[in-house]
């Protein structure tokens, strides 16, 4: 099958961060807006809500800085909405 899409990264990282979420008691409900400043709501029982941006890790290739995860920003609309960017490593442990 080769190379796994950027896309399917997405999807695979989106799912696993909910499925974490949901195995420690969380609500979880996603995003279906593919231009939603968030993926995921996460509700707890006393219904506080956080509001995730779920990104798959990834790692510089090459340089000073090689083997180092790549940081993401927030953009505008995500740091006036509050939403957490979360990291999640889809790559299985070897």
């Amino acid at each position: 099958m080769g190379e796994i899409s950027k896309s399917r990264k997405g999807v695979i990282g989106e799912l696993t961060l909910a499925s974490q979420y949901i195995k420690k008691g969380y609500w979880v409900a996603m995003s279906l807006c593919p231009q939603s400043p968030f993926d995921l709501v996460v509700v707890d029982e006393k219904g506080n809500c956080k509001l995730i941006d779920a990104k798959t890790t990834s790692l510089r290739k090459s340089g000073r800085q090689k083997g180092v995860r790549i940081n993401r920003i927030s953009n505008s609309k995500q740091k006036k909405m509050r939403v957490n960017i979360e990291y999640v490593n889809t790559n299985p442990p070897i």
